[in-house]
């Protein structure tokens, strides 16, 4: 939310940060921040790495991931296959590396998330763009059009 937005709703009047070891947010620790009208970074650090590959971080908001804002470039035209997980440029000169890993795409009025998963095959450059479930950047998502097996370009 940012302050200056349009408040669409009831009025903001507070944050609450919620801190939990999982996904559940049992015996969370929970901060309430007044609204004060200025920038609000986060920040992480640990001075061991507890990590492993099992290990989770997230910022949530619900379901709400926001508005999709920007076209990837003036003629871009991306194609993506039945069955396969890349949208592929195929038109335009726009660069689809600058859309970070993680970040939310929509394509062909479907919504996914650039791959964050580096070793999974698929081609993450300037003509590819690895595409993931919307829920799961992790988890590649198998692009179908249903029983007619067509080929989208957006």
């Amino acid at each position: 939310f940012e302050e200056t937005a349009p408040p669409n709703g009831s009025p903001v009047d507070k944050y609450v940060i919620e801190v939990g070891d999982s996904d559940s947010f049992v015996d969370a620790t929970v901060v309430t921040q007044v609204l004060d009208h200025q920038l609000q970074r986060i920040t992480t650090s640990a001075h061991s790495l507890p990590w492993n590959p099992q290990s989770t971080f997230s910022l949530s908001l619900g379901d709400y991931h926001g508005d999709f804002r920007r076209i990837a470039g003036p003629g871009t035209l991306v194609r993506i296959q039945d069955g396969e997980s890349v949208a592929q440029r195929v038109a335009g000169s726009s660069s689809l590396a600058k859309v970070p890993r993680g970040d939310f795409v929509k394509v062909g009025g479907r919504e996914f998330r650039v791959c964050l998963n580096e070793n999974n095959g698929l081609s993450y450059d300037d003509a590819n763009l690895p595409l993931c479930l919307k829920d799961d950047p992790w988890s590649t998502a198998i692009f179908s059009t249903g029983p007619q097996h067509d080929t989208i370009e957006r």
